[in-house]
């Protein structure tokens, strides 16, 4: 990608067909510009990358370290793009539940965003839920208690 004075924004992107993106300057002045796919493919993944960054951040928690370990002994693994927790949550759901099962649903807006990935972390702190706590207990239960806070 070529070096140009400004900042390419990824999101939000121009409303109209074709490989768009908006380039911020300095002065405050907002270009709509034209990228080559390659281009646009580039600056999308770079701030993909960055958001699983802030994830991965975020799973450092001790909260989220526990809840990998939890699932690990069980021989299970988180999703890449969410956090731990949210992951562990999922796993309180039988296979075959359906996608727009209540429950799931409400699971998933949690998972939508680091920002509100961030908030199930605070609300599980809030409940007073450690990292011993969720130590103690096996994927089922420790997938149940997770559940019990963030979906009710």
């Amino acid at each position: 990608m070529m070096e140009l004075p400004g900042e390419l924004i990824a999101y939000p992107s121009p409303n109209q067909p074709g490989w768009w993106a908006y380039r911020l300057l300095s002065n405050g002045v907002l270009l709509t510009v034209e990228l080559t796919e390659a281009e646009w493919f580039e600056l999308h993944e770079r701030e993909h990358q960055k958001s699983l960054e802030k994830i991965r951040e975020l799973d450092r928690h001790p909260l989220n370290i526990a809840a990998r370990t939890v699932l690990e002994r069980a021989g299970e693994y988180p999703l890449s793009n969410e956090i731990c927790l949210i992951s562990l949550g999922r796993f309180a759901f039988d296979e075959g539940v359906p996608d727009w099962h209540d429950g799931l649903t409400a699971l998933n807006e949690w998972g939508r965003s680091l920002g509100s990935m961030q908030k199930a972390v605070w609300v599980l702190e809030e409940a007073e839920v450690t990292p011993e706590q969720l130590l103690s207990l096996d994927l089922a239960q420790a997938s149940q208690l997770v559940l019990e806070y963030l979906v009710g």
